[in-house]
C-alpha cells in the first residue's frame, strides 16, 4: 500500500511539475508575441520619423532572443521529465508515441 501511495505521489508532483513548466513557457511566448508588437510599432515609428538610432530595436530583439533561448531551455526540461520530443518544424512539444506534430502536422 505504501508502495502505490509513492507511486502516486511521485505522479502528481511530476505532473504539477509538467503543468508549471507549460504554463511558464506559455507565459513567455505571450510575453515575446507582445515584444513582436512593440518592436514593430516602434520600427514603424522610427521610420516614419527618420530616426537613425536603433538602439531601442536592438533592446527589444535581444530581449526576444533571451526569451526563446530561455523557452528553449525549458522546452528541453520538460522533455526529460516525461516521454515528449519536440517538432523540429515548429517547436511543439509532443508524447514521445507521436509519430506527427499535434499542432503542425509535420513529421517527428
Amino acid at each position: 500500500m505504501a508502495d502505490f501511495i509513492d507511486k502516486t505521489k511521485d505522479f502528481a508532483t511530476g505532473a504539477f511539475n509538467t503543468a508549471k513548466l507549460h504554463a511558464k513557457i506559455i507565459a513567455e511566448e505571450t510575453k515575446i508575441r507582445e515584444l513582436y508588437y512593440k518592436l514593430g510599432r516602434e520600427y514603424y515609428y522610427d521610420l516614419e520619423n527618420d530616426v537613425d538610432d536603433i538602439s531601442g530595436l536592438e533592446v527589444l530583439c535581444e530581449d526576444i532572443k533571451q526569451r526563446l533561448a530561455k523557452i528553449a531551455t525549458m522546452k528541453k526540461k520538460l522533455e526529460s521529465c516525461e516521454h515528449l520530443k519536440t517538432c523540429a518544424s515548429c517547436g511543439a512539444v509532443n508524447p514521445d508515441k507521436n509519430q506527427f506534430c499535434g499542432k503542425c502536422g509535420g513529421r517527428l
